[in-house]
């Protein structure tokens, strides 16, 4: 857009305030522009986290005020949190916790490996879950299931642990169960993940000390 050429001896009072007002007007949006521009680069808010593909953007119910005590308790202590989830009146019991530095590294492992670029993660989405079962999961339906890192190799058959490991730890633990039970466990997981991230977030809001019933 050009502004029009007028010389101080041409232009007259009106003539002069318009082409005054035009350069104003493009100088404004050309502000406006570099300001959007600015905060496109800036933008570091991760909506999907670098390690494990979680989607950070995915919605859930804040969280109740007994959590975020259990949670702050827990943090303190150097503990994992650990919630059960009480499913059909109480009839089906599913124990979710969250993971040492080591547990994560060791998950972290075998996810690089299924899906090394995070742009592979819905093709692969299927086995990205079933890796996070096994770590996430701690007991279902009256099975109680120890953290890989837990397991102990064979004598002479140590254990080399990558996607391969993890698939046949899968099936071991969840092949004979039905689909629909293993739904469940998934949505279970996945609302865990969701809970976890809420209760991080909020500890950097400043109403938080007054959810955890400390402030």
């Amino acid at each position: 857009m050009t502004s029009p050429t007028i010389t101080e001896s041409e232009a007259t009072p009106k003539e002069a305030q318009e082409a005054a007002e035009m350069m104003a007007d493009v100088l404004h949006k050309a502000e406006k522009a570099g300001e959007q521009a600015s905060e496109h680069i800036h933008d570091t808010t991760q909506h999907q986290c670098p390690r494990c593909y979680f989607d950070l953007k995915s919605s859930v119910a804040l969280p109740t005020e007994e959590e975020q005590q259990e949670y702050l308790r827990r943090l303190l202590a150097g503990e994992p949190f650990v919630k059960t989830y009480k499913l059909f009146k109480g009839q089906l019991e599913i124990t979710c916790s969250t993971l040492t530095v080591t547990e994560s590294e060791h998950m972290v492992q075998v996810l690089r490996e299924i899906a090394p670029d995070p742009h592979q993660q819905l093709a692969v989405a299927s086995e990205i879950l079933k890796v996070k079962a096994l770590y996430y999961i701690r007991s279902a339906a009256g099975m109680t299931y120890p953290q890989p890192t837990e397991i102990e190799p064979e004598e002479g058959s140590p254990v080399v642990w990558n996607a391969a490991a993890a698939q046949a730890l899968y099936e071991e633990r969840f092949g004979q169960m039905g689909e629909d039970m293993i739904s469940i466990l998934v949505r279970t997981q996945t609302e865990f993940n969701r809970l976890v991230t809420k209760l991080a977030d909020s500890g950097f809001d400043q109403d938080f000390f007054k959810g955890a019933g400390i402030g």
